[in-house]
C-alpha cells in the first residue's frame, strides 16, 4: 500500500525567488489552496489568518463566513494526495515536512 504525500506550505516557510514566484506568501497559498480543491482525490485543510486572530471559535466562524473565500488570507495550506499530483501543485514553493 502506497500512502499518499502530505505537503505544508506555511507563510513563514521561505519561498521560491524564480521571477515567477514572486507573490506573496498568502498569495500563492491561496493558488495552491484552489488548485488542490479542484482535483479529484485530494484533501485539503488549511488555516485562515483568521484562525491566528481570533480567541473565541465563535468568533473565528463568524469572521470566516462574512469573508469572500477569494478574500481569505491564508497562513498555512496542508495538501494531502498522490505525490505526483502534489508535487505538481506546489512545484518549487518550500515546503514544512
Amino acid at each position: 500500500m502506497t500512502l499518499p504525500a502530505v505537503r505544508y506550505a506555511s507563510r513563514s516557510a521561505p519561498v521560491a525567488t524564480s521571477p515567477s514566484s514572486r507573490q506573496r506568501p498568502s498569495t500563492q497559498l491561496a493558488a495552491i489552496r484552489s488548485k488542490a480543491v479542484a482535483t479529484a482525490g485530494v484533501f485539503v485543510a488549511d488555516m485562515p489568518s483568521a484562525a491566528q486572530s481570533t480567541r473565541v471559535y465563535d468568533e473565528y466562524l463568524e469572521q470566516v463566513s462574512t469573508t469572500g473565500t477569494d478574500q481569505l488570507s491564508y497562513c498555512a495550506v496542508s495538501v494531502t494526495g498522490p505525490r505526483n499530483t502534489v508535487d505538481k501543485m506546489v512545484r518549487k514553493l518550500a515546503l514544512l515536512t
